[in-house]
């Protein structure tokens, strides 16, 4: 198992994820977002695969766990 930060070459496997998880999924343009400024996020793989996610938005002082 390897925890790294969200890179857009994991962007398509999060957002597989993503759609099978929730029903109402963020897209992989909306998840693009963890790998900005303004946000981060961090990715679990196993065997290369991403099998867990999470992330953290900030505005101002405000902050929003994804």
């Amino acid at each position: 198992m390897r925890i790294l930060p969200i890179t857009p070459d994991l962007l398509e496997q999060i957002a597989e994820l993503e759609r099978v998880s929730f029903a109402q999924p963020w897209s992989a343009n909306a998840l693009a977002l963890l790998c900005g400024d303004t946000a981060f996020g961090c990715a679990c793989l196993v065997q290369e695969r991403v099998v867990a996610y999470g992330g953290m938005l900030t505005v101002l002082d405000e902050g929003q766990v994804t």
